[in-house]
């Protein structure tokens, strides 16, 4: 059962005006010490924590007495800091944690730099810079094999002919403020290169039949595409990603390397 859309912003605007890689970090946490449950679940349990009326997002009595039961025993509502304001001063930032400045050196080659942060940032540049190579290696052999698979099929054009109608809207619109900002470079020829994990997962169910001698089954992959997502949105907007979210991304990675290795032979050239 996928978070309504509705429930989402209004969800955020409870927890303080939040960003949506907040929110589903918050969902996160609350999987992590109360699972388990999905990622849409754990949005839904946490909109009930923070007293919102379920039914006005969700229809069926039996799904909204399912979420219900999910609830923590003793859970109030979860408190969740807003994402500091563009306009909010500099040392408003910092101080969120210990404002100690110290020179940091960033890889064996790069020059050391103060940059007014506490070592805490040092901390977590250094966890994520484990993690990335990781996450952007995952997410293009994901897009590769998409791409392959598709194209083997329906040749050169299957994004127009695979693709849900949502998905060549968003990619459309991305393509088009990148567009304004040409000297930035692009992010890829294709526009699966403009796809995120929310975005694959709904190709890959579009065609589910081009993919079913592929995939152990469409759970597994919808499954793992679904719970990446908020942790790839959490890196990708420069936030450290929380332990738990490291350690089921490591899971998911070593699961597709697995896969790929047993059934290579499947996906075509």
């Amino acid at each position: 059962m996928t978070a309504d859309r509705r429930l989402r912003e209004d969800l955020r605007k409870k927890l303080g005006g939040v960003t949506a890689s907040r929110m589903y970090q918050l969902a996160a946490e609350l999987k992590a010490n109360h699972g388990p449950m999905g990622t849409d679940d754990a949005v839904y349990v946490l909109a009930h924590q923070n007293r919102l009326d379920l039914t006005k997002y969700i229809d069926d009595k039996a799904a909204v007495d399912r979420i219900r039961g999910l609830v923590p025993r003793n859970a109030g509502p979860v408190a969740a800091v807003a994402t500091p304001s563009k306009k909010a001063p500099a040392a408003a930032i910092v101080n969120t944690r210990t404002p100690v400045s110290r020179t940091i050196r960033i890889g064996s080659t790069a020059a050391a730099a103060d940059l007014l942060l506490p070592k805490v940032f040092e901390d977590d540049a250094e966890r994520m810079s484990n993690l990335y190579p990781k996450m952007y290696l995952l997410e293009n052999s994901i897009r590769n094999v998409i791409g392959r698979v598709l194209a083997a099929k329906y040749g050169k054009g299957w994004w127009a002919l695979c693709a849900p109608t949502d998905v060549q809207h968003r990619v459309q619109d991305r393509k088009a403020k990148e567009a304004k900002v040409p000297w930035h470079g692009s992010r890829g020829s294709h526009e699966i290169y403009y796809s995120d994990f929310g975005d694959l997962r709904k190709i890959i169910e579009n065609k589910w039949a081009d993919f079913s001698a592929i995939f152990p089954s469409r759970p597994w992959i919808t499954q793992k595409l679904e719970e990446l997502e908020p942790g790839r949105n959490i890196l990708a907007h420069h936030n450290p990603v929380p332990a738990n979210e490291q350690k089921r991304f490591e899971l998911h990675y070593d699961d597709w390397a697995a896969m790929i290795k047993d059934r290579r032979d499947t996906v075509p050239e």
